[in-house]
């Protein structure tokens, strides 16, 4: 119908597509302006399907111990215009970059581990003190649209017991103590094979707490994914 057609083009006009990464204004049908999608840090394949960085560069041997959780990618490095569209969606709610990065995401999940058959999308949690002065997990907006994505449920299992030091203010032997016991999952996940999502993986010890977590519940596998990977030489 014509009046459909003009809501649209009037709310293109109030409130115009921005791009995911820098927040210029781009057409309708695109996601990103051209100089972000120039740039956009992938990673090179071949890929470590543990640890998720390109195999040259792979760090299972430096990564947590034990390891709980069954395989990880992510699309992008945590650079450049990557990390600026990640930061847009953590501190400025850009539901919209959650979209575009979440859409990475799945792609790079089915291109990963194309056999992988999930029955549920966990997100790393924040405590309730926490996402209160945030305003709402930015992990929880990439694990929605991943959970539509897959047509499965998400689940709000996990729950951050308290409060910690920011991991990326401490020295890389102190986060593995950082965030030792501080998850735990509020229901029965037994022999349900569980995707679980965060914005960035660092180190990967809160990933791996959180999935030391879901196996204690019951989960059979997890497999982990984030919109960035931090760059090996970054430490």
């Amino acid at each position: 119908m014509k009046w459909k057609k003009w809501i649209e083009k009037i709310r293109m006009v109030l409130y115009p597509r921005r791009c995911a990464c820098c927040s210029r204004v781009i057409p309708a049908e695109k996601e990103l302006c051209a100089f972000c999608e120039a740039r956009l840090p992938r990673l090179p394949e071949p890929v470590c399907r543990r640890c998720g960085q390109a195999r040259a560069e792979c760090l299972c041997s430096r990564g947590p111990r034990p390891l709980y959780w069954d395989g990880f990618c992510a699309p992008f490095y945590y650079r450049d215009v990557a990390a600026q569209g990640i930061r847009q969606i953590k501190f400025r709610g850009r539901a919209d970059g959650a979209v575009f990065f979440a859409g990475e995401m799945v792609r790079t999940l089915r291109r990963a581990f194309p056999k992988e058959k999930p029955d549920a999308v966990c997100y790393v949690p924040m405590t309730k003190r926490r996402q209160r002065e945030r305003g709402y997990n930015q992990a929880a907006l990439l694990a929605k649209r991943l959970a539509e994505e897959f047509q499965i449920p998400l689940l709000h299992s996990l729950v951050k017991t308290r409060d910690n030091k920011i991991q990326h203010n401490l020295k890389y032997p102190e986060r593995q103590e950082n965030v030792r016991g501080i998850y735990a999952c509020k229901e029965s996940l037994a022999g349900k094979n569980i995707l679980l999502v965060d914005d960035i993986k660092t180190t990967g010890f809160t990933l791996n707490a959180c999935a030391e977590a879901l196996k204690a519940a019951g989960a059979r596998r997890v497999v982990c994914v984030a919109a960035g990977i931090v760059l090996p030489k970054a430490l």
